[in-house]
This record gives structure tokens, C-alpha cells and sequence, in this order.
């Protein structure tokens, strides 16, 4: 679970990959369903890039987040953009890293991330926007 304790040490803390100090972390993105850290946007390389952090593989400490992925392949990584990660966006960052979006949750159902630090949405594509259940969509509540 993301707590705002677990938020700050997150937010404004250096990537680590390896042994190489990759770049700043920006924003956390927690997935709407479990609020769990799913990606971090960091500047690398003069990119901001979407990282995830895969638990338990990802630590956590003082100052610093370490990733099990080389700094190679975060440069690499598909972009940033917005105060969401949307589906597709999300996909191409775990296709990217070579791992599956149901080894990143809680549970296994479709969602996308927010921006962790502005409160979660049932829908990441607005703050304002209804759940997918309550709208009948195809697929959920099934």
C-alpha cells in the first residue's frame, strides 16, 4: 500500500540501477485499483522516463530507489507525459521491461495508473470520470 510516508521517500528520491545512479525520481503512479507503486517517472538523460518497480525486487530506501533493471534499458524507456499513464502507455512500459502487468498487482483486472500524490480515481483517464462498473462497460463486473 502507498502511504504518504512510503510517497516521500519515493518522490524526489535517486533511481539506482545496478550500481548507476539514473536520475531523480519525478512522480510516483499507483494503479487506481490497490494503490500500489506501479511506475515512477524519472529524468534521464535529458528524457523523462517511465520506470516500474516491480515488488519485492524493488527496494526502497533512504534517499534512493533501486530497480533490477539496467541503466540501459531505463534509458531506453518510453516516455512520460501528463498526470496519468494511460493503458497502451502502460503496456509498451512493461512490454519495454519484459514483464507482466499482473506480476506488478494486487490483482490481476485491466486498470491504468494516476499520478499518486492527487488522490485516486475507479478511472484513471480523469479525476472526474465514473467508475467503469457503475458505466456497464464490457468486461467488468462480469
Amino acid at each position: 500500500m502507498l502511504d504518504e510516508e512510503k510517497l516521500k521517500q519515493i518522490q524526489g528520491a535517486t533511481l539506482i540501477a545496478g550500481s548507476d545512479e539514473v536520475g531523480e525520481i519525478e512522480e510516483v503512479f499507483s494503479h487506481s485499483s490497490d494503490n500500489v507503486p506501479a511506475v515512477v517517472a524519472v529524468s534521464a538523460e535529458g528524457r523523462r522516463v517511465l520506470v516500474p518497480l516491480p515488488q519485492p525486487e524493488a527496494q526502497i530506501g533512504e534517499g534512493q530507489v533501486t530497480v533490477p533493471f539496467d541503466a540501459g534499458t531505463i534509458s531506453g524507456a518510453p516516455e512520460a507525459s501528463g498526470d496519468t499513464v494511460a493503458d497502451d502507455l502502460l503496456t509498451a512500459v512493461y512490454d519495454h521491461y519484459g514483464i507482466a502487468d499482473s506480476a506488478m498487482r494486487e490483482d490481476s483486472t485491466p486498470g491504468g495508473t494516476g499520478r499518486a500524490d492527487q488522490g485516486m480515481s475507479d478511472d484513471p483517464r480523469s479525476a472526474d470520470a465514473a467508475d467503469d462498473a457503475q458505466q456497464r462497460h464490457p468486461g467488468y463486473g462480469t
